[in-house]
């Protein structure tokens, strides 16, 4: 059990490569916004974000089955049913990451201390529910921060929060449910590539204006 858990780890943090480098990105250009008191066009850059990580850990959750053959073995297909929490998961790493920067802006991280000693240790839905709670707590204290420092806008809209933790929730139960369905499983996949495509000069746009930052 403790073999498939960590192979699964393994292969839904995978998505966390991709996020490492987005807020290695994001940090001075948040700083650099924060800084003006610019929050409300940096919120639509981090929700558009947040969209990209939302589809690469849906993505990663529709090919689970061909990953647990490649990294593992036929023996370890049970760990597919552990992937789709863990790279849910992977979505509220990149959120509480972004919504931890006023807090290392203002050099105000007793909560950051005392969550991430909270946060260790969990496995599967109770990492996932573990790092839900862990970007609660950090939309509470930045915002309290941002309020105190005189910026009234919330940095990420509460509501595109719900939508895209319901929606992940639901697409981590839905995949579990299709992983024998291959033809489905790729047809969504495909689908939602063609998305990707057809917004990508907002992407790069979006990207690009980063850079600049």
């Amino acid at each position: 059990e403790v073999a498939l858990y960590g192979l699964a780890y393994s292969i839904g943090m995978l998505v966390q490569l991709f996020i490492s480098g987005m807020n290695s990105a994001l940090t001075p250009w948040m700083y650099s916004k924060i800084k003006k008191g610019d929050i409300r066009s940096m919120r639509k850059v981090l929700q558009l974000l947040s969209i990209v990580v939302v589809g690469i850990a849906v993505a990663l959750m529709l090919i689970s089955p061909e990953l647990v053959l490649i990294f593992g073995s036929p023996k370890y297909r049970e760990a597919v049913y552990v992937i789709p929490p863990v790279a849910a998961s992977v979505f509220f790493i990149f959120i509480y990451n972004i919504l931890s920067m006023p807090q290392f802006y203002y050099e105000k991280t007793q909560f950051l201390m005392a969550a991430s000693m909270a946060a260790a240790g969990a496995a599967g839905y109770t990492t996932l529910a573990c790092y839900m709670l862990y970007s609660v707590g950090h939309y509470i204290v930045s915002k309290r921060i941002l309020v105190n420092e005189g910026i009234q806008e919330n940095l990420m809209s509460p509501g595109f929060l719900v939508a895209c933790s319901v929606f992940l929730i639901g697409a981590s139960i839905i995949c579990n449910l299709i992983f024998p369905y291959r033809i489905l499983r790729y047809a969504i996949l495909l689908a939602s590539a063609g998305l990707v495509f057809w917004k990508k000069e907002l992407l790069l746009k979006t990207l690009a204006d980063i850079r600049k930052k």
